[in-house]
C-alpha cells in the first residue's frame, strides 16, 4: 500500500496508478477503497477519505472500518457520531485488526465511549498483542499495558518524592535513561499525578520513548482525572473528544 500511495503523490490524481485503483474501487474492491481512503486521509481531504473508508468498511475491510471510526469519533469529514464510531471500531476489532483491538482495549481502560472494564481491556489488549507482528509497536504497546495492569493490582502507594528529585528523574528519562523511566513508570502506576502527566508528555512528544498518542492519551486521562489542568489541556490537543472535559468526566 505504501508504494501505491507514493505513486499517487508523485503522479497526482490524474496519474495512471490513481485511475487504476479508482476503477477497482468503483467496481467494489474493498482493498482499493481502503487505499483511496488512506491517500485522501494523508492529503487531509477528510471528506473524500471518509467516503472511501465508508465504502470499504461496508464491503468488510477492517482497516477501512478502523479509520472510519477514527473520523466519526472526531467529526472529521463526516458527522460526529461516537455511537457509530464505536460500532465500526468493534467490528474492526472483532475481525482481528490489531490497531482496532489496541484502541478498544485502551478505551475500556479509560472509559472512552464505553464503560470502564479492565476485564474487557485485558481481553482486547491480549488479542492485539497476539494479532500484531512480533516486532511491531502495536504488540509492544499492548504487552506493556497488560504488564502495567497486572502490576497495578500489587503496587504499593506512590512513595513521597520532592519536586527536585522528580524534576531530575524527568530530565534523565527524557534523555533515554531506562532506570529513570522505570521509576517514573512505577510512580505513575502507583497513582502519582505528576508522573502520569510526564509519561503522557513523553509518549505525546516522543521524548525518551517512541511517540505513541494512544498511550499518551491513557496517561493524560489518569492525570486529568486527578485534577491536573495541564493534562486536561494536553488531551484536547490529541483529541477534540476532550474539549468538554468536565462534562465528559
Amino acid at each position: 500500500m505504501r508504494a501505491m500511495l507514493n505513486s499517487f503523490r508523485a503522479e497526482g490524481t490524474s496519474g495512471h496508478s490513481y485511475q487504476t485503483i479508482l476503477g477497482q474501487a468503483q467496481d467494489g474492491s474493498a482493498s482499493a477503497c481502503s487505499i483511496l481512503g488512506q491517500y485522501f486521509y494523508n492529503e487531509r481531504d477528510y471528506a473524500q477519505s471518509a467516503t472511501w473508508f465508508r465504502k470499504g468498511a461496508e464491503l468488510g475491510d477492517p482497516g477501512s472500518q478502523y479509520f472510519l471510526s477514527i473520523l466519526m469519533e472526531v467529526g472529521a469529514g463526516v458527522a460526529l457520531d461516537p455511537e457509530q464510531a464505536n460500532s465500526w471500531l468493534l467490528r474492526s476489532a472483532e475481525y482481528g485488526f490489531p490497531y482496532a483491538q489496541l484502541k478498544l482495549g485502551i478505551n475500556c481502560v479509560i472509559g472512552k465511549g464505553v464503560q470502564k472494564d479492565n476485564g474487557k481491556a485485558q481481553t482486547w489488549l491480549t488479542k492485539a498483542a497476539a494479532s500484531a507482528n512480533p516486532d511491531s509497536e502495536i504488540r509492544e504497546t499492548a504487552e506493556r499495558l497488560l504488564r502495567q495492569m497486572n502490576d497495578a493490582t500489587a503496587t504499593k502507594p506512590a512513595r513521597v518524592i520532592d519536586d527536585t528529585e522528580l524534576d531530575s528523574l524527568f530530565g534523565s528519562a527524557e534523555k533515554g535513561d531506562p532506570r529513570a523511566f522505570k521509576e517514573i513508570f512505577n510512580l505513575a502506576v502507583a497513582g502519582h499525578p505528576s508522573a502520569q502527566l510526564q509519561l503522557g508528555r513523553m509518549f505525546h512528544l516522543g521524548e525518551g520513548v517512541l511517540r505513541n498518542l494512544e498511550e499518551a492519551e491513557l496517561w493524560y486521562v489518569r492525570a486529568a482525572a486527578q485534577g491536573d489542568p495541564v493534562a486536561q489541556m494536553n488531551l484536547q490537543s490529541i483529541d477534540p473528544f476532550y474539549r468538554n472535559w468536565d462534562l465528559w468526566h
